[in-house]
């Protein structure tokens, strides 16, 4: 496709409407099980399982349902755990213009409404697809976008239909107690003239449809510019994006089109986009498994004609290419754009003078692999890792870290960081291994 520079297509495939009840317990995916939390599920609800009494509907009289305690609080960070309702490992969470917070725990999606300090289960029996639940991003009062992670048989484009049109993004609404929405794969289906006419998809894509971003890493919001309201999608293969505008889904882009593989020859640089960040304008820097990019959105539109490109840990040559694995990107308020890698750790970038500045432990970064980003509007930057919380401040140059024996966080493996702007101050929202942290602090 990209030797005919085809550089987007529009894919917005309405799958089927999901309405979920808040708050049921059942519907947990068989396929991907999960612990019970320490608290039953019937008791919560108030249904009668106590001791016998000769009343229906169990002979048993309701016990005292017991009652989650309260968050952990210490300074600044607010935390939850699996005794507030939530899964053991959290892969994901954010918030929308409510208050509502939305947490992907990968069985099933989580809800915290305002004032409560239980998370409500959204599974499939709840109306969600029956995949794993891996990101989300909250939007306006009760609206969220869900990712998923798809399937795959090894065939690319030849995998089965049900394989091959699996995972996507579910657009969820808030309405009273149920959720209501739209789940979209992201592709191109089938009978599209970009690839019937083409004799090299004529008998394939052609007629199955071209679905590559099956799993969705991670969803950024772009409230930066006039765009706002589009949402953005870093997936396996590439990126796509929700055109508000044209009520579409535009797929796809990658951060290299070519590049050399471990035989020199030439091939296509795409792998999994975990690295999603916006500048001052609205133009999103993407980052893959093998480079990372700059796109001129805003005056180009969704294109691959990117005007920087990226190789953050430089290859050695030709034949031994390096690859960045980026686990996360941010853009701080200077406009320098901050790289993290699960692999080669974390480096700066600044766009005025083109020159990296990087970090290890060899020169303070608490640990060597980085797994999650997010630029503070005070300038400085925090930083997830395998071993605790870190915050860098650039001017100073000094770290602080965060761990759960000084600020009770959940666990010290920190999976995802979202900033909410929009709050005053500003809210982190943390995902981690054993729950969710909420800080609001300064």
């Amino acid at each position: 496709m990209h030797g005919r520079k085809v550089w987007w297509a529009i894919a917005s495939v309405v799958v089927g409407m999901a309405v979920a009840r808040c708050g049921s317990k059942s519907g947990r995916d068989d396929q991907n099980p999960v612990e019970e939390t320490p608290f039953d599920a019937a008791e919560l609800a108030g249904l009668d399982t106590g001791l016998p009494d000769a009343q229906p509907p169990d002979a048993g009289v309701p016990d005292a349902s017991p009652q989650p305690p309260a968050p952990n609080e210490a300074q600044g960070f607010t935390s939850y755990t699996a005794a507030h309702g939530l899964p053991l490992s959290v892969r994901d969470v954010s918030a929308d213009s409510a208050g509502n917070v939305w947490v992907a725990g990968a069985d099933a999606l989580y809800l915290l409404k305002p004032g409560a300090v239980w998370f409500q289960k959204l599974g499939v029996a709840e109306g969600l697809a029956a995949y794993r639940v891996l990101s989300v991003a909250g939007m306006g009062a009760g609206e969220v976008w869900v990712g998923y992670e798809g399937l795959f048989a090894g065939k690319e484009d030849n995998d089965p239909p049900e394989i091959l049109r699996s995972g996507g993004v579910h657009h969820l609404r808030l309405v009273g107690d149920l959720v209501e929405g739209t789940r979209y794969e992201i592709g191109t289906p089938p009978g599209d003239p970009m690839f019937c006419d083409d004799p090299q998809y004529r008998d394939s894509v052609c007629l199955t449809g071209r679905y590559k971003l099956r799993t969705v890493f991670v969803i950024r919001p772009n409230r930066n510019s006039v765009s706002s309201g589009d949402v953005w999608f870093g997936a396996t293969h590439g990126v796509a994006l929700w055109d508000e505008s044209r009520q579409a889904i535009v797929e796809h882009a990658h951060s290299a089109i070519y590049g050399p593989d471990k035989n020199g020859y030439y091939t296509h640089l795409s792998g999994d986009h975990w690295g999603l960040a916006f500048d001052a304008d609205g133009n999103p820097w993407i980052g893959g498994a093998h480079r990372e990019a700059h796109m001129p959105y805003s005056s180009l539109g969704f294109t691959e004609r990117f005007d920087t490109i990226l190789d953050t840990w430089p290859d050695k040559d030709e034949v031994n290419r390096t690859d960045d694995h980026v686990s996360s990107m941010a853009v701080d308020s200077a406009g320098k754009v901050w790289i993290g890698s699960i692999v080669n750790s974390l480096a700066r970038y600044d766009p005025t003078t083109a020159s990296f500045e990087y970090f290890t432990p060899s020169n303070g970064l608490p640990d060597k692999a980085v797994l999650a980003l997010a630029a503070d509007p005070d300038g400085t930057i925090w930083v997830g890792t395998y071993v605790g919380l870190h915050r860098y401040d650039p001017t100073a140059r000094t770290w602080r870290s965060y761990y759960w024996r000084t600020v009770g966080l959940p666990n010290d493996e920190i999976h995802s960081l979202q900033i909410d702007r929009r709050t005053a101050p500003r809210t982190l929202y943390i995902g981690t291994q054993g729950g969710v942290s909420i800080y609001r602090g300064p």
